[in-house]
């Protein structure tokens, strides 16, 4: 999953990730709801 979403952050810097090692979740981060769901809808 880290790949995919080096990639995604290359062609989009402004789509940020991060793993939470106390929450053991990774959080991703964008310029609001339309961009993120674009982003999740690519193939």
């Amino acid at each position: 999953m880290s790949t995919g979403l080096s990639t995604l952050h290359e062609e989009d810097p402004t789509f940020i990730f991060q793993g939470d090692p106390e929450l053991r979740q990774t959080l991703i981060f964008g310029q609001g709801e339309l961009h993120l769901k674009i982003i999740s809808e690519r193939p």
